[in-house]
């Protein structure tokens, strides 16, 4: 339900009319305002999705498209194998989504990894004044990667096979968390019916409030 791409246009259109209208914040809006903040994360996720596609097979021998395409196996690594440890699963993936590149203090592998996403161009510039209001680090909050039973939170699973997500019921084994499937689908090959790298890095970059999720059906729309 919440991955769906129809789900996250009437939200784009809800928030534009809310935008050119100039309403007032009430509890309507608060609602509102929660579901951009899940979209947005949603749309952070695409795009790092969208940068590991972009790069992991990029073929260019320059320095900084060897360094693009080092920090897209990286990234990939974390989708790929997103649970370290059996009890806690997708911790290995929460951590990527924990780290935060808009504090210089963390200098973990994860946020200099979504730096590289976020916060540095094709050759190397640091585009840290192209970000806006709505780019939220960490991607999740404390309540969504504690995993204490106490306090709930999220169970990640990776699925393969949609290149939608969804938020979906606890189970027996978690009942305290709900469960969180990302798509990570294999990439399709670049051509003019399915995408291209042009169309990537449009993603990548996009940094228009609002929107929420890519035209292009192929990259993945993820949920948070």
């Amino acid at each position: 339900m919440f991955g769906s791409r129809q789900l996250m246009l009437s939200i784009e259109q809800a928030h534009n009319a809310e935008r050119d209208h100039q309403k007032n914040v009430n509890r309507s809006g608060e609602y509102k305002g929660y579901l951009r903040h899940l979209c947005q994360q949603a749309k952070q996720v695409s795009q790092i999705i969208a940068y590991i596609w972009r790069w992991g097979d990029e073929d260019e021998t320059d320095e900084y498209s060897l360094k693009h395409k080092q920090n897209a196996l990286d990234l990939k690594s974390y989708f790929e194998e997103p649970t370290s440890e059996i009890e806690k699963p997708g911790e290995n993936l929460l951590r990527l989504f924990k780290a935060n590149p808009k504090n210089a203090d963390d200098k973990t592998k994860e946020a200099n990894l979504l730096r590289a996403v976020f916060f540095i161009d094709k050759r190397g510039k640091s585009t840290l004044g192209f970000d806006n209001e709505q780019y939220e680090f960490p991607i999740f909050d404390i309540f969504a990667i504690d995993q204490q039973e106490d306090t709930g939170g999220y169970i990640i699973e990776i699925v393969t096979d949609s290149f939608q997500g969804k938020i979906g019921d606890s189970n027996a084994n978690h009942p305290s968390f709900l469960t969180l499937s990302i798509p990570y689908p294999p990439r399709p090959q670049f051509g003019k019916l399915t995408l291209d790298k042009e169309t990537l890095d449009n993603w990548i970059r996009n940094r228009k409030e609002g929107e929420y999720y890519a035209k292009n059906i192929y990259i993945p729309t993820t949920t948070c």
